[in-house]
């Protein structure tokens, strides 16, 4: 992810680029452009139905559909994952 950097005396700016890498890595990431990243909790990504584009964001999906895990109630791998992981769907 291209974070902008810039100087800051007070280590703000270090501290905005360790959030990112690690919610980058932990797949929290729905959106970012211009310096605004979008964090959000991974029941949260459920619930909504952004788990999918998260873990795409993250680089950990090949695509973004299709996911059904909105409202699933799933707390691992949203269902069409693991529908492919076993074979299925």
């Amino acid at each position: 992810m291209n974070m902008p950097t810039t100087q800051s005396t007070d280590g703000a700016a270090e501290a905005y680029q360790q959030i990112c890498k690690l919610a980058e890595e932990h797949a929290l990431i729905l959106q970012a452009a211009g310096g605004v990243v979008t964090v959000v909790h991974p029941d949260t990504q459920r619930k909504e139905g952004v788990y999918c584009k998260c873990q795409y964001m993250a680089g950990k999906r090949k695509s973004m559909g299709p996911c059904v895990c909105k409202d699933s109630g799933q707390k691992g791998q949203c269902f069409s994952e693991q529908a492919s992981q076993s074979g299925g769907g």
